[in-house]
């Protein structure tokens, strides 16, 4: 089954396809805009990346799912979607993430949607293998769930696509300023998720993450 990603940011769209070809999930092919596809009737499950969802994506998936009614989408925002936006769009989506889920999750999603289920608003996906899953409509039961622990190194699958974004400027000796203006987010930002992928990968300072990203997500990007 295809996978694809749709973002407009081409950094954002490249660390997404890398953590899911990692995984074994891809080939993945990029889209900027769900109006890039035509009607299609296979199966393909298609993540979406968003940072402020609004009316106008509301009525790209809505026309999406029309004219591709096989297409099993999930949408990654930035902030977790309103409830009365969450609802306009329960019925099209299978799985909904935010920028700040691990890599764990995002694979989780992905591998539970391709199986044909969806994956419940406030369920962490990857708990969903253990966890009784809602079957997407008009879908047969899948395979299952792929072991992803032992898909990805255990410190990877800790960090967000954000987190993953931030690391690997750091080999480039990128400030943190620049970091800031490159992802569209606060310096302060920044420093905050900087001190988290410290912790998730045990390195005591700037110098030490930088060395462990130029040693672990160098074939990849993510």
């Amino acid at each position: 089954m295809k996978v694809y990603v749709v973002c407009r940011e081409k950094l954002v769209a490249s660390l997404l396809r890398g953590c899911l070809e990692q995984a074994g999930l891809g080939p993945i092919e990029i889209r900027e805009s769900l109006t890039e596809f035509a009607d299609d009737r296979a199966d393909a499950t298609v993540v979406v990346h968003d940072n402020q969802p609004g009316d106008a994506l509301i009525e790209d998936l809505h026309a999406h799912t029309t004219r591709a009614p096989q297409h099993r989408l999930i949408l990654v925002t930035c902030e977790p979607l309103p409830d009365d936006t969450a609802s306009r769009l329960a019925n099209m989506l299978s799985a909904m993430l935010t920028n700040d889920c691990t890599s764990e999750a995002l694979l989780g999603a992905v591998s539970v949607v391709r199986a044909g289920f969806s994956v419940s608003r406030g369920m962490h996906p990857a708990a969903a293998a253990s966890s009784p899953l809602r079957e997407r409509p008009g879908m047969a039961d899948g395979p299952p769930v792929p072991d992803l622990e032992n898909r990805m190194a255990p410190a990877t699958l800790r960090l967000s696509v954000r987190e993953l974004a931030i690391l690997r400027k750091l080999t480039g000796g990128v400030s943190n300023k620049d970091i800031a203006k490159d992802l569209g987010i606060c310096e302060s930002t920044v420093k905050v998720h900087l001190r988290t992928c410290y912790r998730k990968i045990g390195a005591r300072n700037r110098t030490q993450a930088a060395m462990w990203a130029s040693e672990h997500l160098k074939d990849s990007p993510c």
